[in-house]
Parts: structure tokens; C-alpha cells; sequence
């Protein structure tokens, strides 16, 4: 299209004027207002929503002040990664890793598990499910073959297994899991399993996520914590096990000036959720307050090039898969202008 081309009439309108109405007068919206820079990748701040929040104050809310305790119990910390590394006409091969990292009165123990490789079509998926007592509709699972639901899927089976491990190795202790409880409520309580999480009997169950949805449906409860001053927690109204959730949702701070996170907690009678709290806030953290044993177990959950090539290797030569090369679409048609910014919207 040429740039004449643009007066060509459209309904009794240019395409300019049309281009200026969708486009150019939007901006009258944010005339004088803020407005957060986000960069090229789309990777935007979890904390930038807190400017719409300001002023956010306490009433209305019960905090929770967090305190240093006497005793001691131990933590282990789970984290995962799960890589795909090939396709059949039937289904998906992937590569899955995993690490347990436990800590009690600073002393460290650390479990790895993988990296495994491991091929999903339906035969195996009913399998698994069926391998741990997991029931359900076939044509609610079939949908955990594509690509980013199988992940997710893998990853539940896979945490709850080494979560399973941790409640057998320890006793009135904490299993924390990088991110919120919810993953497994909704890839794996598919009506008849709705006691899923409930099988962790001996110890507190938490997910702490550093990323949440959270923060931008209820920004006024980050501001919250991050401007009381010291160490806390707040109750999120719309989670909790009275409106029939298998948790208890939180917005904490477990350092002073580092950074809220949503904190499920899941202690199922075992310890109260403000001891849960307060033990996590005992606990080792980094800087930013995060719990230490999950970003040693982050950090030891990922594979490396090395390993995914050790993976292949293994599928390759024990079981004579042939891997056949493939290129992206995109590389392919667009070639090396494909790396520009922009390349990450395909799938907006």
C-alpha cells in the first residue's frame, strides 16, 4: 500500500480519518495521566499497578503482623521445569526435571530429580491419571494435548509426586511449591478428584508466587503491604476455604521493603495459617524476602542444553526414535528479519 493510497474512501471516510479515530485520538484517554513503560518483550513490572493504589490503608482489612517464633520446623522447597522436545503424529515428547531443597535450622539438604523424558498421547495420559487415582471425563483431558496445557498437566502430576515424597520424609514441616495452589485445583480437581490436595496429610501445604494475577484485581492489598511498614499479611476476601477453595489465599511480605507475594496456604488443620505465616517468615529468605529454599530449588530444577542433548541421546539410542529436523514458520518466510521487535505478537 502506498502512503497516497490512504485518502481512498472507505464509507464516506479516508482511511487517515479512520486510522486517527482508532489510533491517534485513543491517546486523549491518558492526556496528563501516568503511565508505566513496559519493555520490547512485553515483560511488564508486578509492582507497577501499585501507583493506582496509593493512599491504601488498613480498614476494613485484618492484618496480620509477622513475628519471630522460638521454635523451629523444617521446609522443603519444590520447583520444576519442563521443556518439549519433539512431536509424533500422536503426541509430545518432553523433557521434565525437578528439585526438592529442604532446610532445617540452616541446614540444607538437596534431592534432584532428572532430567526425565517422558511421551504424552492419550493412552499414556489415562495412565497416569489412573497411577495416581486421578478420575475424570476423557474428553475433559484431551485437551491436555496441546502444547501449553500438557506442560501444566506434567507439572502437576510430577509436583504432586514429590510433594507425596515430602509428606512422607517429613513430619509437621512446610512443602512450599513455586507459585499458587491453583494449578493443581484446576488441572487436576476435575470433579471426582476434589480431594487432590487434600492427600498432603502429615504437613502445611503452601504455594508462593512471585508473578499473580492478583495484582492487578486487587492492587489496593499490595499497597497495602508494602506500605505498612514492616513484615505482614493480608487475607484475600475472595479466596478462602468459606467460599470453597482448598486454601487460604494471602498477600505477604516476609522482609522488610521487599516485594508482596500471593502466599496460598493449605495447612489443613495440621498448623494454624498465621503460625504457616510466621514460620515462612522465619525462614531463610533473599534479599527481596523470597523464601530461599525455592530459589535454590529454581535454580537446581533447571536443564541445561548439555542435558536436553543427553535426553535426546538416551530416547534415541534405548528405544531407536529417529529426531527429524524442522525450522519455524516464520524463519522460513521472513529469514533473518524475523528476530526484529514486534516478532513476539504472532499470537495476540
Amino acid at each position: 500500500m502506498n502512503v497516497h493510497e490512504l485518502s481512498i474512501r472507505i464509507k464516506n471516510k479516508t482511511l487517515k480519518d479512520i486510522l486517527e479515530n482508532l489510533f491517534l485520538n485513543s491517546l486523549e484517554n491518558i492526556r496528563g495521566d501516568n503511565i508505566v513503560s513496559r519493555d520490547v518483550s512485553g515483560v511488564v513490572s508486578d509492582l507497577t499497578p501499585l501507583f493506582m493504589a496509593d493512599g491504601a490503608g488498613v480498614d476494613g482489612y485484618n492484618v496480620i503482623d509477622l513475628k519471630s517464633v522460638d521454635d523451629y520446623v523444617p521446609i522443603i522447597g519444590i520447583d520444576s521445569s519442563i521443556v518439549v522436545v519433539g512431536e509424533s503424529k500422536g503426541g509430545l515428547l518432553f523433557s521434565i526435571k525437578g528439585a526438592l531443597v529442604s532446610e532445617y535450622r540452616g541446614v540444607y539438604h538437596v534431592f534432584k530429580v532428572g532430567p526425565l523424558p517422558i511421551y504424552l498421547d492419550e493412552d499414556t495420559l489415562v495412565s497416569m491419571l489412573e497411577s495416581i487415582n486421578v478420575t475424570g471425563s476423557s474428553r475433559y483431558f484431551k485437551g491436555f494435548l496441546e502444547p501449553s496445557d500438557a506442560k501444566r498437566f506434567l507439572i502437576s502430576i510430577f509436583e504432586y509426586l514429590l510433594m507425596e515424597f515430602a509428606d512422607e520424609v517429613m513430619d509437621r514441616g512446610l512443602i512450599v511449591l513455586d507459585g499458587s495452589l491453583s494449578l493443581f485445583k484446576s488441572f487436576l480437581d476435575s470433579g471426582s478428584s476434589g480431594i487432590f490436595l487434600g492427600r498432603i496429610r502429615k504437613n502445611s501445604l503452601v504455594g508462593i508466587a512471585k508473578k499473580t494475577r492478583l495484582v492487578r484485581r486487587y492492587p489496593w492489598l499490595f499497597s497495602l503491604v508494602v506500605r505498612y511498614g514492616s513484615p505482614c499479611a493480608v487475607s484475600v476476601p475472595r479466596y478462602t476455604r468459606e467460599r470453597g477453595y482448598p486454601y487460604n489465599v494471602y498477600i505477604g511480605v516476609f522482609r522488610r521493603g521487599g516485594l508482596p507475594m500471593r502466599v496460598d496456604v493449605g495447612s489443613l488443620g495440621v498448623i494454624s495459617d498465621e503460625d504457616v505465616l510466621n514460620y515462612l517468615y522465619n525462614a531463610s529468605h533473599t534479599s527481596h524476602g523470597y523464601i530461599e529454599v525455592l530459589k535454590e530449588a529454581h535454580i537446581l530444577s533447571k536443564m541445561s542444553r548439555g542435558e536436553l542433548i543427553g535426553v535426546k541421546k538416551y530416547v534415541e539410542s534405548e528405544f531407536g526414535v529417529k529426531f527429524i529436523g524442522s525450522y519455524g514458520l516464520r524463519d522460513v518466510i521472513f529469514g533473518a528479519f524475523n528476530s526484529l521487535v514486534g516478532d513476539n505478537n504472532e499470537n495476540i
